[in-house]
């Protein structure tokens, strides 16, 4: 596996009686109505109407007076321009606890300035849009001759008050556990509330806060570019603020109307069916011919408990680690949004199939550690518990997954866990589609488990003047798309029109060749 790994990428309340209320009980319930109620009264601001904002106090000549002061900086390789903007967690009340966002401008690299910026909005939900600093300089390097891109921390991820859960635990067994070990997200609940209301971390806010970064910028309009969870934002600020927006790109597209995760069983069993196709066409077929089998008993194991493995180059003296079913499911899913991590799949399901464990826990290791260092578990549990958990159809996800490899593994996760997260409120209507008459680019990978290109053509639908690519061999993450996909975003945001783009050369992307044992 390679060194380094970027995960692009995841209330029920206890009623007492009240005569069984302790004064300390009585205080934590009010705040948590009080809580509930900022939820609310933000969710009614959150609406497509400025004169509804203005009335909130959040007038564009209030915002137009604040400015960043922007200072020079590094994020990893790439030279930035850092700065601050604070904003109110409570933006109806526009009172109280402030979050200093992080704002970082990449500059333009050449001698012309347009009016118009590119704003990233990263994905997860939790992933801190800083941090792909190399990667929006990369992929936009040729729109970034005229243009800055701005890179904002949204509320709850990066240093925008962060929240942070502890889910590996601090020691080997932790690390090869669920995506949401109920104990530790409970114990993470508990430490947030006390700098954070969790209600207040939803989509339509964070895009209000998104909106003063740009006035305070001085941009009169924004390029948005959205990936995974990020295409969400950019259809919020698009509903939000349509005359703010010049241009749309949507990479990984997830439809305003797809609850997350209800899709993903059946999503992961599509490209896993894509792996088993492909791998019997190739190399792949003669070195694993039973793979489809393997694949079965492997996971069949995993359904019947933990699988003890010790660690690779692990000392006699250390005791062997468990990977867990969620582990290992966590871990496949991941592996299939990256085509060369896919590519070693075949070799680590017969390995694990001949009770060779160590290459699949050194991938364990190594995703469940990049998760607990790129995502916001806290933040991410705010957006899905307000936003998808309240509207989701469980009956009909489990059913949809029953029999797929997934099962019902990412649906119960994500549904025990905002069983008691905070539950913040949307505006009504959220979940409908965004129509607009603005350019829009939809990319998607073929190989996706995750947003296939089924979801791109259903938001598409609503957008009149789009342009739709799908990268043949691509998947979830960018891998494989550059020199092909970069210059297709180039052309578009240079001229904000899908019209002559010329975009074959996503059929000619390939998967990567299987990884098979060598003579």
């Amino acid at each position: 596996m390679p060194k380094r790994s970027r995960v692009w990428v995841c209330a029920a309340v206890v009623v007492c009686a009240l005569t069984m209320m302790t004064p300390l009980a009585w205080s934590q319930a009010q705040a948590e109505k009080n809580a509930e109620a900022a939820a609310d009264k933000a969710a009614k601001v959150a609406i497509t109407d400025p004169a509804a904002r203005a009335a909130a106090g959040q007038s564009a000549k209030a915002v137009a007076r604040a400015r960043i002061e922007l200072q020079a900086c590094k994020l990893g390789e790439v030279e930035a321009r850092c700065g601050r903007y604070e904003v109110f967690e409570d933006r109806a009340a526009r009172k109280g606890r402030k979050i200093a966002l992080r704002v970082a401008v990449l500059p333009a690299a050449g001698p012309a300035r347009a009016k118009s910026a590119i704003f990233f909005l990263a994905g997860g939900p939790g992933q801190a849009a800083t941090r792909l600093a190399g990667f929006a300089a990369e992929a936009m390097a040729g729109a970034r001759a005229q243009r800055e891109i701005v890179l904002v921390d949204q509320r709850g991820t990066g240093e925008s008050n962060p929240l942070k859960c502890d889910v590996l635990g601090g020691n080997a067994q932790g690390t090869f556990t669920d995506l949401f070990p109920i104990e530790r997200i409970r114990a993470c609940r508990s430490e947030l509330e006390s700098r954070a209301n969790l209600r207040l971390y939803t989509t339509p806010i964070a895009m209000d806060d998104l909106d003063e970064v740009r006035a305070a910028l001085g941009y009169e309009q924004v390029d948005l570019y959205g990936t995974s969870y990020g295409t969400r934002a950019a259809q919020v600020y698009l509903r939000q603020y349509p005359k703010r927006v010049r241009s749309v790109i949507l990479k990984g597209v997830v439809p305003m109307e797809v609850v997350i995760p209800t899709t993903f069983a059946r999503t992961t069993e599509r490209a896993l069916e894509l792996l088993l196709r492909d791998c019997a066409a190739a190399a792949c077929a003669a070195a694993f011919p039973r793979l489809r089998e393997e694949l079965r008993v492997v996971t069949a194991r995993f359904e019947a408990g933990p699988v003890q493995v010790m660690p690779a180059g692990s000392r006699s003296s250390q005791q062997p680690v468990s990977i867990t079913r969620g582990a290992f499911l966590m871990t496949l899913g991941l592996m299939l949004q990256s085509p060369p991590a896919a590519a070693q799949i075949p070799m680590i399901i017969h390995r694990a199939y001949e009770n060779d464990y160590a290459p699949l826990a050194q991938v364990v290791q190594l995703v469940t550690r990049s998760l607990g260092s790129e995502l916001y578990v806290g933040m991410m549990l705010s957006v899905v518990c307000a936003e998808d958990d309240p509207v989701a159809d469980y009956a009909k996800a489990l059913a949809e997954a029953k029999g797929t490899v997934l099962g019902d593994y990412r649906i119960e996760q994500q549904r025990a866990a905002c069983a008691f997260w905070p539950r913040g409120k949307v505006p009504a209507g959220y979940r409908q589609s965004v129509s607009s008459t603005v350019p829009v680019l939809l990319i998607s990978g073929n190989l996706d488990p995750v947003t296939p290109p089924e979801s791109a053509e259903q938001a598409g639908q609503h957008f009149s003047n789009r342009l739709t690519v799908v990268a043949a061999g691509g998947s979830h993450s960018f891998s494989g798309m550059l020199g092909c996909v970069d210059r297709i975003m180039t052309e578009f945001v240079q001229t904000a029109s899908p019209k002559g783009i010329e975009v074959s050369c996503a059929e000619k992307i390939k998967r990567p060749e299987f990884v098979v044992p060598r003579n």
